[in-house]
């Protein structure tokens, strides 16, 4: 584990064995704590030089929570894989995740799975979820920030 918001430290912690970095956009636990600007984008640059995955937990900060559909977003970075839950079904048992193709199409069916997938009524609630966010998303005309190259 490295300070939050600290590059150099994580740049030194990152060797041979590191297969991913798992950072939270916004930290939520002990505090609400936002990172420096350009931190995730400086975590994403680092994890390519070091051929590392990029990992998002946006289980607290997914879904609207900071004004876009994912934190990441307001720094315009995109993870290797992308961890969401408790906002996707507001507040019904309900996760998932979102990976690169080439991530996904290399697990063999039912290499992965959780307690909290497939539930209809969470999956109901996801979808009626996701329509209000778009609504309000649409509604106040900033809309989705461009993707990264």
């Amino acid at each position: 584990m490295v300070p939050y918001g600290d590059l150099k430290a994580l740049e030194e912690a990152i060797d041979e064995t590191t297969a991913a970095v798992i950072v939270e956009p916004i930290q939520g636990e002990g505090g609400i704590r936002v990172p420096p600007e350009g931190y995730l984008r400086g975590v994403r640059e680092l994890t390519r030089e070091k051929g590392v995955l990029m990992i998002a937990d946006e289980v607290q900060t997914g879904f609207g929570r900071t004004g876009k559909m994912f934190a990441v977003q307001h720094q315009n970075v995109e993870p290797d894989i992308l961890v969401m839950a408790k906002g996707i079904a507001s507040g019904l048992p309900l996760s998932g995740i979102i990976a690169r193709k080439e991530l996904l199409e290399s697990w063999a069916p039912g290499t992965h799975g959780g307690t909290y997938g497939g539930n209809v009524v969470a999956c109901a609630a996801a979808l009626a979820t996701l329509d209000v966010i778009e609504d309000e998303i649409s509604a106040d005309g900033e809309g989705e920030p461009e993707s990264e190259s």
